[in-house]
């Protein structure tokens, strides 16, 4: 049984219109980069002037980011957040066996809804009343109590899975 469609005598799978929707999208966005944005300069007073190349060279650019200490932050803490993340892909790939498994129950569908309806709803109100605080303070906060939630699952209950899901 075969899904997808047939068009101009060729057969379009849902795994070939998902890249081909991908790359179409990926072109698209090149040519919005390339001929849509303009390079800006913001000096210390907030005014924007014209952006103005350091020089020619590609090497030159690239040489001055790789000795920018500001670059090497961003880098750390990307990668920092990446390991933060795997803890929500271990949400998605482990947690519904670990219920399943271990309390023989498949009421892991509403353990796992939990996160979703508290970023849906309470991300922009948390957002709202922290607007004072130091975005990058609240970043490295929220992926400290990520990091940690698994030690909830230290000892196995229901309500340390909930927990777990709640972070």
């Amino acid at each position: 049984m075969m899904t997808g469609f047939t068009l101009w005598g060729l057969h379009f799978s849902a795994r070939r219109i998902v890249m081909g929707s991908t790359i179409f999208s990926s072109f698209a966005l090149l040519l919005l980069v390339l001929f849509a944005f303009r390079e800006i300069a913001v000096d210390e007073d907030g005014n924007v002037a014209p952006f103005k190349p350091i020089g020619s060279k590609t090497f030159a650019s690239v040489g001055l980011t790789l000795r920018d200490i500001e670059f090497w932050r961003l880098v750390v803490f990307t990668l920092l957040l990446t390991v933060v993340k795997m803890n929500f892909r271990h949400l998605d790939a482990l947690f519904p066996k670990f219920i399943e498994r271990l309390f023989d129950t498949s009421s892991w569908g509403f353990m796992y809804s939990i996160n979703p309806f508290m970023v849906i709803f309470l991300v922009p109100l948390v957002t709202r009343y922290t607007k004072q605080f130091d975005s990058f303070k609240m970043i490295i906060y929220g992926s400290l109590v990520v990091g940690f939630s698994p030690f909830f699952l230290v000892y196995p209950t229901i309500l340390t899975a909930i927990s777990f899901v709640v972070r």
